[in-house]
């Protein structure tokens, strides 16, 4: 695959085509005229490996106690970019564990904004 354009999802898959090289020989098996870079498949996609990220970051922190943490930045564009963040005690590592699970885009960043976002996922 070439980068000449494609798109984010696009030049992320051609980088872990060229740092995996068992999904290269995947890559090397699919038949030319069926190529799966739809926006629907490319959408599906995403959706798996965000499941995935979820589930395991569920399966780290067991029954810990933890927090949600919910923040917003506004870009140039007047858009708000939310985040919410996990945060718990790692008893493996002794350390206080951040990890993200949602980034989402939002109208405005006030509290009742923030506070009725309805995140896929969680």
């Amino acid at each position: 695959m070439e980068d000449g354009g494609s798109g984010q999802f696009m030049s992320l898959l051609d980088f872990n085509i060229r740092k995996d090289p068992q999904l290269a020989e995947i890559v090397k098996t699919i038949p030319k005229n069926a190529t799966y870079t739809s926006h629907d498949t490319q959408n599906e996609l995403i959706s798996v490996m965000s499941n995935i990220v979820t589930e395991a970051i569920v399966k780290e922190i067991g029954g810990l106690w933890y927090i949600l943490k919910v923040d917003g930045t506004r870009d140039p564009n007047g858009t708000e970019n939310v985040s919410i963040v996990i945060r718990f005690f790692n008893q493996d590592t002794l350390a206080i564990t951040e990890r993200l699970l949602v980034m989402s885009t939002r109208d405005s960043g006030d509290a009742q904004t923030l506070s009725s976002c309805d995140f896929p996922h969680i």
